[in-house]
């Protein structure tokens, strides 16, 4: 009876060790990034304080792909034109792949950035995006 007892624990040991598999983990790396698909390159918009509670623009872009089925934040950049991003400002926060400012909100962004009011300006616009946080990405 001991023997059996012994055979069926070391059966069910070996059966049990057998079943078990490798977990693959999901690595997340960029395929593409997010590609802005309006406004088109050289809009231009006038935003006039009279207006302020108007639409300035929407930005749309298509979704990030990180090769993996997940959620990610895009964070809209602003730079003044032809610096390649070397200032930076952080425009918005989102997990659409849209955002839209008021004239007022554009405005306030660009004015608290060093943009003088009522001179033209050139931008460049971006979108990052980026998955999880900081404290688990």
């Amino acid at each position: 009876m001991k023997n059996i007892l012994r055979s069926s624990i070391f059966a069910f040991l070996l059966i049990a060790l057998g079943s078990c598999e490798n977990d693959i983990e999901a690595v997340a790396t960029a395929q593409s990034g997010a590609k802005l698909l309006t406004p088109a390159t050289g809009t231009e918009l006038v935003l006039l304080q009279s207006n302020e509670d108007d639409i300035a623009t929407t930005l749309v872009w298509d979704y990030a792909d990180f090769g993996v089925e997940t959620s990610a934040t895009y964070t809209v950049e602003i730079a003044e034109a032809d610096t390649n991003f070397e200032k930076p400002i952080a425009a918005g926060t989102t997990t659409n792949k849209y955002l839209t400012w008021t004239v007022k909100e554009l405005n306030g962004i660009l004015a608290a950035n060093g943009f003088k009011p009522f001179v033209q300006s050139s931008v460049d616009v971006r979108i990052k995006a980026a998955l999880g946080t900081a404290a688990n990405a």
